[in-house]
């Protein structure tokens, strides 16, 4: 994937998700769906924990690999977009119950995509990430954690669309 594409599949996919995000009143965010499940609230401070994260990998070293750097793009895109299946975030990034500020949680995430918007260009994106293998895709290229951040919040602005709908 080229890199101009792949700003500009971030960009786009960011302004959904702020967008998505901007939906909802301050009154609502932190507002519990009646089925259960996560608030919107909740919602942000995952991505921001998973994207923070994700910024923090596209700065780490990285080594050369013996397979095309975004081989493994399909595997999670098919598995982000099966909305049907629930997945279940492990512990360092399964949101707290306390509420949230929106406007300070949309600020966060916007510097978090900003800065991996920057690292694009400033780093070599066909290294493997060495520092740290996804919980159910392994080791990642840094062009497949960006890939993978951006197929991640579409998943969640399907969520957010539902939670909007059921509060």
């Amino acid at each position: 994937m080229e890199k101009p594409v792949l700003r500009r599949d971030l960009k786009e996919n960011t302004q959904t998700l702020l967008k998505t995000i901007s939906y909802f009143s301050a009154d609502k965010f932190n507002t519990v769906p009646p089925n259960g499940g996560w608030s919107a609230a909740q919602v942000c401070q995952h991505l921001i924990l998973v994207d923070g994260g994700a910024v923090r990998l596209l700065t780490a070293e990285g080594r050369e690999i013996d397979r095309k750097p975004g081989d493994k793009i399909p595997v999670f895109k098919k598995r982000m977009h099966d909305f049907e299946t629930k997945m279940n975030a492990t512990d360092p990034i399964t949101p707290d119950g306390n509420p949230k500020d929106k406007e300070q949680m949309l600020g966060m995430l916007q510097d978090i995509r900003q800065r991996m918007t920057s690292l694009i260009e400033a780093k070599d994106l066909t290294k493997l990430v060495v520092t740290f293998e996804h919980p159910f895709f392994g080791a990642l290229t840094r062009l497949e954690w960006i890939v993978f951040s951006i197929h991640h919040s579409q998943r969640h602005i399907y969520q957010l669309k539902k939670i909007a709908s059921a509060i």
